[in-house]
């Protein structure tokens, strides 16, 4: 076959495959039957890794600039939560995205998403309702939300984080 038509080919069988048009399984034999064992072009898949790559290095200090925004700015109230959502999002986004791709730094971003939602519920606690007391339960709640998490998908270290945090609150609470 010449070489244009199995490159449309391919272009429209990778469409098929990002829009579901076809189950995946029936993609990624047509994609090895016209790229002779090759699968997905060897382009779109070190695109999508450099885009994929460009996202982790994003995401990476998101959680030290929220704590940098929270902690050592004095800007609005409402424009620290808005920035806070904005990289909850954006964490919530890349967890979407690097679970779809199957890339390796899906647990991150999921960490990067509970611990934000830990940060603004513990920071608006702080700001607007200022009961102190409801601090302690806030972190118990997202503690066992973590256990849930970790053990409801087998994430051995999600569950470990919950554990310890549970354990240090309950402490916390006793002393």
């Amino acid at each position: 076959m010449p070489d244009d038509r199995s490159r449309i080919i391919i272009k429209e069988i990778n469409y098929w495959k990002d829009h579901n048009l076809l189950p995946s399984a029936y993609c990624d034999f047509l994609l090895a039957l016209y790229t002779h064992g090759e699968g997905a072009s060897i382009e779109k898949r070190g695109r999508s890794k450099s885009m994929l790559s460009i996202y982790v290095t994003l995401l990476l200090p998101l959680i030290p600039l929220s704590i940098v925004v929270l902690y050592t700015t004095q800007f609005h109230l409402i424009l620290q939560i808005g920035l806070l959502s904005l990289f909850l999002i954006f964490a919530i986004w890349c967890y979407v995205i690097f679970k779809k791709h199957q890339y390796y730094f899906t647990n991150l971003a999921l960490s990067t998403v509970l611990i934000f939602i830990l940060l603004i519920s513990l920071h608006v606690n702080n700001t607007l309702i200022t009961l102190h007391q409801l601090t302690p339960f806030i972190i118990i709640t997202n503690s066992i939300g973590w256990l849930i998490i970790g053990r409801k998908f087998d994430f051995k270290y999600l569950t470990a984080m919950g554990s310890l945090a549970l354990a240090f609150t309950c402490i916390y609470i006793i002393f």
